[in-house]
């Protein structure tokens, strides 16, 4: 009894090797597919929640669901190659992507690189979110013949915004875009000075300012030459002179534009300031 036992352990152990050493069968894995989708209204699911295979326009992101797809690192979308933002296959295969600029309104057609080198892909339709007209593509409002362009705000017009994004000047005899005066145009300049009064002051201002600065450069070179005197009592005295003369000038020149500007203003404007 005990030999029949002992012989049919044996025989069971044998079977179990047998079947341990014979090749296991693979179950034959299902052809690559993209089994559905989920769009998200903002890039990397930032908001909204996801529509179940559908897209409307301006969603920014994706998620593409399928079998057999991975692994992956390149998305086409319309024929532009896109990087995936992450890649998971727990507890199915996803494969996320931002769509640049948005999905635009018409046919869309995604596509996933497989393993061989060779892309599956499928058709979606990008349709307008419920409640939400879209803009046509291209479409331009169309002008009305003959019709002013309405002043914005500041009394400037569609034309004048124009000129001034170019860098350039509107000219109110001809209309044309032109480059700005190197002199200026507006009132205090040489360009913009109507009266012989304005000119004159417009001159003394630019006298003026040369004056102050040519001061300035004076009072820095009579500092170095105090500075690097070393010692030497007559190009100290001589840094000292420069720097007294210089500030003096200044304080004079500061004095003549408080005068021109009082002047001017009692003549044009009837009071001081």
């Amino acid at each position: 009894m005990k030999k029949i036992f002992s012989h049919l352990l044996l025989g069971i152990g044998a079977c179990v090797m047998l079947a341990g050493l014979m090749p296991a069968k693979v179950e034959a894995a299902g052809p690559p597919q993209i089994t559905g989708i989920l769009s998200f209204k903002e890039v990397t699911f930032g908001g909204g929640d996801p529509v179940l295979d559908r897209i409307y326009v301006g969603y920014k992101s994706l998620i593409i669901q399928g079998e057999n797809l991975l692994p992956t690192s390149i998305v086409r979308i319309n024929n532009q190659q896109l990087s995936p933002s992450y890649t998971s296959s727990d507890p199915s295969e996803e494969i996320a992507v931002d769509i640049p600029g948005g999905a635009k309104l018409g046919k869309m057609v995604i596509e996933v690189k497989l393993a061989d080198g060779t892309y599956i892909g499928r058709e979606y339709q990008v349709e307008a979110e419920p409640g939400v007209t879209p803009t046509p593509v291209g479409s331009t409002p169309t002008p009305t013949v003959g019709a002013t362009p309405t002043p914005k705000a500041g009394g400037t017009s569609d034309s004048n915004l124009t000129c001034t994004e170019q860098g350039l000047v509107k000219d109110p005899n001809t209309g044309l875009c032109l480059p700005a005066n190197p002199f200026g145009a507006q009132t205090g300049t040489l360009a913009g000075s109507k009266t012989i009064g304005g000119l004159i002051k417009s001159i003394l201002d630019i006298l003026l300012t040369l004056g102050g600065i040519v001061a300035i450069l004076f009072i820095v070179i009579g500092g170095y030459q105090y500075v690097t005197s070393r010692g030497s009592e007559s190009q100290a005295k001589e840094g000292r002179q420069t720097i007294t003369y210089a500030i003096i000038g200044l304080v004079a020149i500061l004095l003549a534009y408080m005068l021109v500007t009082v002047v001017t203003n009692l003549f044009t404007q009837g009071s001081l300031f």
